[in-house]
């Protein structure tokens, strides 16, 4: 059975089931309901994180528990993750925008600069950066010290991602303390073991 998890395609099959809802929800609610981009934004945002998460706590876990065959398919995976992971949060930036322009007809690009969008924005290009650069032809092209310099970003952008969580408060600060405190908790022991 775990063998079953090392191929991509289960992977990206298990990353797409999100998508797959929401296309069920855009079906049943149609593409100019606010409900069904109210939903979207919620649903990708959660994702994005979820899966973000999960690439970030694989590395430390995985050192930690070295014997363990799941924390090592986990692991292997991280690429995927990291992808879908990006991919989910532009269809969350992206429906933000789409809600707004249908239910109330415009957008003040002021928001733009509102202190809970910015943190999203730093998080969003960090995220399309490493995503982009997500291939062997990168690392052959940058040298593997640079690409590997590059990719430490993502712990801005983990950061960054934490704070546009904590800035809207709530059930959403809640699920942001809930997912990322465990993650820099275990994140903090693998670098005091490397120290």
């Amino acid at each position: 059975m775990l063998n079953l998890f090392k191929k991509k395609l289960v992977i990206w099959t298990l990353c797409a089931l999100p998508f797959a809802y929401i296309f069920v929800l855009a079906w049943s609610n149609g593409l100019a309901s606010t409900e069904f981009w109210h939903w979207n934004i919620k649903i990708c945002g959660y994702t994005a994180v979820a899966l973000l998460a999960i690439c970030l706590v694989s590395a430390p876990l995985h050192k930690m528990f070295s014997a363990s065959k799941i924390l090592s398919v986990l692991h292997r995976h991280q690429r995927e993750t990291g992808l879908a992971s990006f991919f989910y949060a532009l269809v969350h930036a992206t429906s933000y925008f789409i809600e707004k322009r249908i239910r109330i007809g415009e957008y003040e690009w002021i928001y733009l600069l509102h202190p809970v969008i910015i943190p999203g924005w730093i998080a969003l290009a960090i995220l399309l950066a490493l995503a982009v650069t997500s291939n062997q032809f990168s690392i052959k092209k940058l040298t593997y010290k640079k690409w590997k310099n590059l990719h430490r970003a993502v712990y801005i952008a983990e950061g960054a991602v934490f704070f546009h969580m904590v800035f809207q408060g709530g059930q959403i600060l809640l699920w942001g303390c809930l997912i990322f405190i465990p993650l820099f908790i275990a994140q903090s022991i693998r670098w005091k073991k490397k120290a």
